[in-house]
């Protein structure tokens, strides 16, 4: 005969004489025993589970260490393999490690092409030298890295021995990658975003003062590019324009992806030889040395018109070279005096921010921030700290060291 009870209050009658079991036989009664769900004062248990402490590795050269993680909780690693920068964020969840914006970065080292004995000498970021870690063509003269980190050479052969433009991979590995036609006297190197390089040619004379361009494959262009007087330093502009400073001239001339020139695009320094290297910083704005008034110039308004400020700031004595930090700030390598000048950028400047080696020629910085310096008449290297302390020989090179890069 049914007793008439609806489920629930079936379900409850059962419940009771589970307890009423559980109290007569002296059995402790919690809700958990009875596998009944708790809220309130009685808190739930976490869904998932914890993760071990552990050693991680997010690429093939990056490893490191992460501390037990609670369910949903997540930690940055920083990387512990010798020689590799790297990080990477550790996440948690039920039990497992997931990653996110890992990053992994191969040792820098500093890289000087000695003008004066036709090699490329090596430097550890630590300072242990390679002097000789390549032999290149006759008088190297400016460098270049591709996007695989090989390393291309301009060998200027301005003694008369020929042009080239030596490959060395980054196991040191030397070819010759281009030689002969389109290149005569070559002083810079640049790569566009496709992989090609563009090579100025130099030789002092007016009838020889073009761009080459060469592919990947090593297809040279003899004449991509008729610029002006004395081209001698090059820079990419975000949209992939191409811009020549004009040594003797004192000219830019600007040079779009399909080549078409601008010959004249601005006239910049106050006097001949008015130019002798440029450079963009993080806002496009563009700027120049004039080895000669001891100045540096900036352009504005690159989109339209624009806009040169030939005394934007005074430096020392004949600067040939500059480089940015992180920061915006400009140093210039002052070979004249054998110092390094320091300008912010609203233009402040120290005119002998750091004293360096003989004749300072080329100059670059490492990714925590020092600066190398190439001191092309004292055969050496001089590294500068963020805050200025200057290690005056950090290291010692072959002949004439140039030109420099840091990668």
């Amino acid at each position: 005969m049914s007793l008439g009870f609806s489920s629930r209050a079936a379900r409850i009658a059962r419940y009771a004489i589970a307890l009423g079991a559980l109290a007569i036989f002296g059995a402790p009664f919690s809700a958990e025993a009875m596998g009944i769900a708790t809220r309130g004062a009685l808190a739930v248990p976490a869904v998932g589970a914890s993760c071990k402490a552990q050693t991680v590795t997010w690429s093939t050269n990056c490893s490191g260490s992460v501390g037990a993680l609670a369910p949903g909780g997540s930690s940055s690693v920083t990387n512990t393999a010798t020689g590799y920068t790297g990080s990477v964020t550790e996440s948690c969840t039920n039990g497992s490690l997931s990653q996110s914006g890992a990053s992994c970065s191969a040792p820098q080292n500093v890289y000087v092409a000695n003008y004066g004995s036709n090699t490329v000498s090596k430097i550890t970021l630590s300072g242990t030298v390679t002097k000789t870690w390549a032999t290149v063509g006759t008088e190297p003269d400016a460098l270049a890295f591709d996007s695989s980190g090989n390393l291309y050479v301009a060998n200027n052969g301005i003694s008369g021995t020929g042009a080239s433009i030596s490959k060395i991979t980054p196991s040191g590995v030397v070819s010759t990658f281009a030689s002969g036609t389109g290149l005569n006297s070559p002083v810079a190197l640049a790569f566009d975003s496709s992989g090609n390089l563009y090579v100025a040619n130099n030789d002092g004379q007016e009838d020889y003062n073009n761009i080459a361009k060469i592919t990947p494959g090593g297809s040279v262009t003899a004449t991509w590019a008729t610029v002006g007087y004395d081209p001698i330093a090059l820079a990419f502009d975000s949209s992939g324009n191409l811009y020549v400073a004009n040594g003797f001239a004192g000219t830019i001339s600007k040079v779009t992806s399909g080549g078409v020139v601008t010959m004249t695009w601005a006239t910049v320094g106050g006097v001949a030889d008015g130019v002798d290297d440029i450079a963009f910083d993080s806002s496009g704005n563009l700027y120049s040395i004039d080895p000669t008034a001891h100045t540096v110039s900036k352009i504005t308004n690159l989109s339209g018109t624009p806009s040169v400020n030939n005394s934007w700031a005074t430096v020392g004595s004949a600067p040939v070279s500059f480089a940015f930090d992180s920061s915006g700030n400009l140093y210039v390598a002052n070979e004249g005096s054998g110092t390094i000048s320091k300008i912010t950028p609203s233009g402040t400047v120290t005119l002998t921010w750091a004293t360096v080696g003989t004749n300072p020629h080329s100059l670059a910085f490492d990714s925590s921030g020092n600066l190398y310096v190439a001191n092309e008449g004292s055969g050496t290297v001089s590294k500068i700290t963020p805050s200025g302390t200057v290690t005056l020989t950090w290291a010692t090179v072959g002949a004439n060291p140039y030109a420099l890069a840091v990668h």
